[in-house]
């Protein structure tokens, strides 16, 4: 993403938008390391982190975040018409603060990085470290350590697609 250069409506629009999709995938990957944490994985948190990063990505939300980007960034004016409710109530996620993201996109590097450290990453950890009562249920925590294995597992074959699936590619 470029910060600061954004005067264009469409550009600070698609910037703005793609900095909401960043914030949702990793408010998902917060959630996984809080889950993992609190049924006792141990180790490095940067392995954590990543374990997180290929859960999402393979068996999570990722590729759902990846679809949507990729809708956005390829139409002409970066406002496609999304009908599935899926992609709507994804879409209605990554609006959230949309805003405030267009406005730190469009006020250069500072403003940026004022956002990122005061609104986007306090949002990410708060939201993404709630663990919900069903989380907790010995078949839940069971079905989670299993899908986390898997993505673990299927990442050497992953594949990503160009754009935002190869963001987080490179990323870990």
């Amino acid at each position: 993403m470029q910060t600061g250069e954004a005067r264009d409506p469409f550009k600070s629009h698609r910037e703005a938008l793609l900095l909401g999709a960043v914030r949702v995938f990793c408010t998902y990957v917060q959630h996984d390391v809080s889950r993992m944490l609190r049924i006792g994985f141990e180790g490095d948190p940067e392995i954590i982190f990543r374990a997180a990063v290929k859960h999402q990505m393979l068996r999570g939300q990722g590729r759902h975040i990846a679809s949507v980007v990729s809708k956005i960034i390829e139409h002409e004016t970066h406002t496609p018409v999304f009908c599935d409710e899926a992609e709507k109530a994804l879409v209605a996620c990554i609006m959230n603060g949309y805003s405030e993201a267009k406005s730190a996109v469009e006020n250069g590097p500072e403003a940026y990085e004022n956002y990122k450290n005061s609104c986007m990453i306090p949002g990410i950890m708060s939201s993404g470290s709630t663990i919900f009562p069903s989380e907790d249920v010995a078949d839940n925590v069971d079905t989670f350590i299993n899908s986390v294995r898997k993505g673990i597992d299927a990442w050497p074959a992953f594949e990503p697609k160009p754009g935002f699936e190869t963001i987080v590619h490179r990323m870990v």
